[in-house]
């Protein structure tokens, strides 16, 4: 099991206790400078750091959920060999898929503060211990080839227009994680700006693990 928090005390070079603090208020920051940021949000999402803080806390919960191991058990039961991070944050998801030997893409905001991130961690969790370097993909990432599966775990609800994306991910892959059910439209979150119907191309299959219709 990582300790989320600690490794981002020593990318941040601050007092672990007030990196915890800072990982369990963020959602608020982000809220908060939404107003500033809701009329470019490719620059909020480049811009702001809270995000590496917002999801440490929130991969810390998966984490302790058992949510990652069921992931890659999930992953190992099916033999799944390739896949897509669709917006993968901090880059844990594209981390434990690779610790199970699949080949990932890893898309996220160009230059931003969480793929500057992924980055630092990919070189010290894949790279160094296990050769790996994953590929990379950005804003307006277009996909064009199969995948054995695609993650899109919190992320299709802050794109102005999901529904091409989605069509996409149905178009490349019989499996998707997403969850769909968890996605909260309030104050809180108010970068949450669109809304999805799943079940128009994928049926649910077993906890965040979607089928192709």
């Amino acid at each position: 099991m990582r300790d989320l928090y600690k490794e981002l005390a020593e990318y941040t070079e601050r007092d672990l206790n007030l990196v915890q603090a800072r990982c369990q208020t963020a959602h608020v920051g982000l809220a908060w400078l939404w107003q500033e940021y809701k009329d470019d949000p490719i620059k909020f999402y480049r811009e702001s750091d809270l995000y590496i803080f917002n999801l440490t806390y929130y991969q810390d919960r998966l984490q302790k959920n058992k949510i990652h191991n069921w992931y890659q058990y999930t992953i190992k039961k099916h033999g799944w060999k390739t896949g897509l991070d669709y917006g993968g944050g901090i880059g844990e998801q594209t981390i434990l898929a690779c610790e199970k030997g699949v080949k990932m893409t890893f898309v996220e905001v160009a230059e931003s503060c969480t793929s500057t991130y992924a980055k630092w961690r990919f070189m010290r969790h894949l790279v160094r211990k296990l050769g790996i370097t994953p590929e990379f993909g950005f804003e307006n990432f277009k996909i064009k080839k199969d995948y054995d599966f695609i993650n899109a775990m919190d992320i299709l609800e802050h794109l102005e227009n999901p529904e091409p994306v989605l069509q996409d991910i149905a178009l490349h892959t019989k499996w998707l994680f997403c969850n769909p059910e968890q996605i909260k439209y309030n104050w809180l979150s108010p970068q949450h700006i669109s809304k999805f119907n799943l079940n128009l191309y994928f049926k649910h299959e077993d906890l965040y693990l979607w089928k192709r219709r």
